[in-house]
């Protein structure tokens, strides 16, 4: 798994500076299968309320490539933080996944 962060800044019409967040996770081909096998995908891995605006991360956002725009650095770095956050608890999740697949096999089934 690798998350990917690019962040930018460019100059608006007024000379005031505009800020930009890039985020992508990659997962290998054995992660994406969890995912897909425990439907996980829309499992929450961050929430909470910044400057008035709830927000939810879920495991199929994360995976999306997704850029968002600031005007100021400390938005910008609240952002990277729940970036992080995000990607440190689907993490746990795949570690978790990885644990229960290991420890467990698939009984057969009973008509």
């Amino acid at each position: 798994m690798k998350l990917h962060i690019q962040k930018r800044q460019s100059k608006g019409l007024l000379g005031k500076v505009k800020l930009e967040i890039t985020s992508r996770v990659e997962l290998t081909e054995e992660e994406e299968k969890l995912i897909r096998k425990y439907k996980s995908g829309g499992d929450t891995l961050c929430h909470g309320t910044f400057k008035g605006i709830d927000f939810n991360i879920t495991v199929d956002k994360i995976l999306k490539e997704s850029t968002s725009k600031h005007s100021n650095i400390e938005d910008l770095k609240f952002d990277e933080g729940v970036i992080n956050d995000s990607y440190d608890a689907l993490k746990e999740k795949i570690e978790m996944l990885k644990e229960f697949e290991n420890e467990t096999s698939t009984l057969p089934q009973t008509s």
